[in-house]
Protein backbone atom coordinates (compact mmCIF):
# COMPACT_ATOMS: atom_id res chain seq x y z
CA UNK A 1 0.00 0.00 0.00
CA UNK A 2 1.41 3.43 -0.91
CA UNK A 3 1.10 6.52 1.20
CA UNK A 4 -1.63 8.26 -0.57
CA UNK A 5 -3.46 5.00 -0.15
CA UNK A 6 -2.96 5.06 3.58
CA UNK A 7 -3.99 8.85 3.36
CA UNK A 8 -6.66 8.49 1.78
CA UNK A 9 -8.35 5.03 3.90
CA UNK A 10 -7.28 7.20 7.20
CA UNK A 11 -8.69 10.32 6.33
CA UNK A 12 -10.51 9.58 3.01
CA UNK A 13 -13.38 7.21 4.97
CA UNK A 14 -13.40 9.16 8.23
CA UNK A 15 -14.75 12.58 7.00
CA UNK A 16 -11.61 14.37 7.64
CA UNK A 17 -11.31 14.82 3.66
CA UNK A 18 -10.15 17.80 2.44
CA UNK A 19 -10.94 19.20 -0.68
CA UNK A 20 -9.88 22.85 -1.12
CA UNK A 21 -9.73 25.26 -4.53
CA UNK A 22 -6.48 27.01 -5.62
CA UNK A 23 -7.70 29.98 -4.43
CA UNK A 24 -8.14 28.93 -0.98
CA UNK A 25 -5.00 26.87 -0.95
CA UNK A 26 -3.02 29.39 -1.93
CA UNK A 27 -4.67 31.71 0.97
CA UNK A 28 -4.32 28.95 3.60
CA UNK A 29 -0.52 28.49 2.67
CA UNK A 30 0.33 31.89 2.79
CA UNK A 31 -1.40 32.63 6.09
CA UNK A 32 -0.44 29.80 7.91
CA UNK A 33 3.67 30.69 6.77
CA UNK A 34 2.80 34.54 7.45
CA UNK A 35 1.50 33.72 11.05
CA UNK A 36 4.05 31.44 11.80
CA UNK A 37 6.72 33.44 11.24
CA UNK A 38 4.69 36.51 12.56
CA UNK A 39 4.00 34.60 15.62
CA UNK A 40 7.80 33.54 16.67
CA UNK A 41 9.00 37.33 16.27
CA UNK A 42 5.93 38.88 17.88
CA UNK A 43 6.64 36.16 20.81
CA UNK A 44 10.14 36.93 21.38
CA UNK A 45 8.97 40.74 21.14
CA UNK A 46 6.36 40.12 23.78
CA UNK A 47 9.04 38.19 26.30
CA UNK A 48 12.39 39.61 25.95
CA UNK A 49 11.65 43.10 24.21
CA UNK A 50 14.46 41.99 21.11
CA UNK A 51 14.18 39.89 18.14
CA UNK A 52 17.19 36.87 18.76
CA UNK A 53 19.67 36.64 15.94
CA UNK A 54 18.73 33.16 15.19
CA UNK A 55 15.17 34.20 14.12
CA UNK A 56 17.22 37.07 11.83
CA UNK A 57 20.03 34.55 10.56
CA UNK A 58 16.58 32.35 9.52
CA UNK A 59 15.86 35.72 7.58
CA UNK A 60 19.45 36.05 6.29
CA UNK A 61 20.16 32.37 5.23
CA UNK A 62 16.75 32.25 3.06
CA UNK A 63 17.49 35.68 1.36
CA UNK A 64 21.22 34.76 0.90
CA UNK A 65 19.68 31.81 -0.76
CA UNK A 66 17.42 33.29 -2.97
CA UNK A 67 20.24 36.79 -3.88
CA UNK A 68 22.99 34.13 -5.20
CA UNK A 69 20.30 31.74 -7.08
CA UNK A 70 19.20 34.80 -9.08
CA UNK A 71 22.82 35.56 -9.70
CA UNK A 72 23.39 32.07 -10.86
CA UNK A 73 20.59 32.15 -12.87
CA UNK A 74 20.04 33.55 -16.06
CA UNK A 75 18.40 37.43 -16.40
CA UNK A 76 15.75 36.18 -18.93
CA UNK A 77 15.08 32.73 -16.48
CA UNK A 78 14.62 35.25 -13.71
CA UNK A 79 13.97 38.92 -13.48
CA UNK A 80 13.66 41.05 -10.24
CA UNK A 81 13.61 44.10 -9.95
CA UNK A 82 16.46 46.03 -8.58
CA UNK A 83 14.19 47.23 -5.50
CA UNK A 84 13.35 43.66 -4.90
CA UNK A 85 17.34 42.74 -4.94
CA UNK A 86 17.79 45.43 -2.54
CA UNK A 87 15.23 44.12 0.55
CA UNK A 88 16.29 40.70 -0.43
CA UNK A 89 20.52 41.44 0.46
CA UNK A 90 19.70 44.11 2.74
CA UNK A 91 20.14 41.21 5.58
CA UNK A 92 23.41 40.86 4.31
CA UNK A 93 24.20 44.63 4.32
CA UNK A 94 22.77 44.41 8.00
CA UNK A 95 25.28 41.21 9.48
CA UNK A 96 28.45 42.94 7.27
CA UNK A 97 27.47 46.05 9.33
CA UNK A 98 27.15 44.27 12.50
CA UNK A 99 29.97 42.27 12.03
CA UNK A 100 32.05 45.34 11.42
CA UNK A 101 30.60 47.52 14.93
CA UNK A 102 31.15 44.55 17.00
CA UNK A 103 35.01 43.30 15.87
CA UNK A 104 36.14 46.92 15.04
CA UNK A 105 34.34 50.06 15.67
CA UNK A 106 32.12 49.61 18.91
CA UNK A 107 29.87 52.42 18.34
CA UNK A 108 27.15 52.58 20.91
CA UNK A 109 25.01 54.94 18.19
CA UNK A 110 25.60 52.20 15.28
CA UNK A 111 24.58 49.40 17.51
CA UNK A 112 21.60 50.90 18.06
CA UNK A 113 20.87 51.79 14.68
CA UNK A 114 21.66 48.35 13.62
CA UNK A 115 19.16 47.23 16.29
CA UNK A 116 16.61 49.46 15.01
CA UNK A 117 18.04 47.66 11.32
CA UNK A 118 16.97 44.45 12.73
CA UNK A 119 13.44 44.82 13.52
CA UNK A 120 13.40 46.43 10.14
CA UNK A 121 14.58 43.48 8.23
CA UNK A 122 11.71 41.42 10.57
CA UNK A 123 8.99 43.02 9.52
CA UNK A 124 9.91 44.09 5.88
CA UNK A 125 12.30 41.42 4.16
CA UNK A 126 10.49 38.62 6.13
CA UNK A 127 6.98 39.55 4.03
CA UNK A 128 8.91 40.01 1.29
CA UNK A 129 10.72 37.11 1.37
CA UNK A 130 7.70 34.96 1.60
CA UNK A 131 5.98 36.37 -1.44
CA UNK A 132 8.78 36.11 -3.08
CA UNK A 133 9.20 32.12 -2.02
CA UNK A 134 5.55 31.70 -2.57
CA UNK A 135 5.19 33.25 -5.88
CA UNK A 136 8.55 30.46 -6.72
CA UNK A 137 5.05 27.62 -5.79
CA UNK A 138 2.73 29.91 -7.97
CA UNK A 139 3.10 32.96 -10.55
CA UNK A 140 0.54 35.51 -8.63
CA UNK A 141 0.98 34.63 -5.35
CA UNK A 142 -1.37 37.64 -3.93
CA UNK A 143 -3.99 37.39 -7.08
CA UNK A 144 -6.89 36.76 -4.66
CA UNK A 145 -9.87 38.38 -4.15
CA UNK A 146 -10.14 41.35 -1.61
CA UNK A 147 -12.11 40.36 1.19
CA UNK A 148 -9.21 37.04 1.20
CA UNK A 149 -6.25 39.59 0.84
CA UNK A 150 -7.92 41.97 3.75
CA UNK A 151 -8.73 38.54 6.01
CA UNK A 152 -5.45 37.36 5.48
CA UNK A 153 -3.30 40.42 7.20
CA UNK A 154 -6.43 40.59 9.52
CA UNK A 155 -5.55 36.89 10.88
CA UNK A 156 -1.99 37.60 10.26
CA UNK A 157 -2.05 40.53 12.40
CA UNK A 158 -4.50 38.73 15.28
CA UNK A 159 -1.21 36.30 15.72
CA UNK A 160 1.24 38.47 16.00
CA UNK A 161 -0.79 40.52 18.39
CA UNK A 162 -1.61 37.58 20.43
CA UNK A 163 2.22 36.22 19.93
CA UNK A 164 2.96 39.14 21.49
CA UNK A 165 0.76 39.44 23.83
CA UNK A 166 1.41 35.81 25.49
CA UNK A 167 5.31 37.04 25.10
CA UNK A 168 4.57 39.68 27.38
CA UNK A 169 2.87 37.84 29.98
CA UNK A 170 4.23 34.84 29.24
CA UNK A 171 4.46 34.01 33.65
CA UNK A 172 0.41 33.32 33.01
CA UNK A 173 0.98 30.48 30.16
CA UNK A 174 4.72 29.06 31.07
CA UNK A 175 7.23 28.48 33.80
CA UNK A 176 10.93 28.59 33.78
CA UNK A 177 11.11 25.22 33.24
CA UNK A 178 9.01 25.42 29.89
CA UNK A 179 11.94 28.15 28.51
CA UNK A 180 14.51 25.93 30.28
CA UNK A 181 13.81 22.94 28.60
CA UNK A 182 13.34 24.53 25.00
CA UNK A 183 16.85 26.17 25.55
CA UNK A 184 15.44 29.59 25.97
CA UNK A 185 17.21 31.97 27.99
CA UNK A 186 15.07 32.36 30.88
CA UNK A 187 12.97 36.00 31.79
CA UNK A 188 13.44 37.92 34.56
CA UNK A 189 10.16 37.35 35.37
CA UNK A 190 9.32 33.56 34.79
CA UNK A 191 7.14 31.89 37.02
CA UNK A 192 9.23 28.79 39.13
CA UNK A 193 7.63 25.80 38.66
Amino acid sequence: MNLNNLLNVLFGRTGLRLEVDKEARKFILITAGASLSTWNIAFELGVWGEIFYARLFSIWVLTLAVVLSIFFLPQKRARFSLLGKFVLAFPTGWLLLTLVNERMVQLDALESMLYAVGIFIAFLCLPYLIYVLVSLLDEEPLALERRLYMSMILIVSIVGLTGFFIGLNHHLFLTCQDFALSGEYLPENCVKS
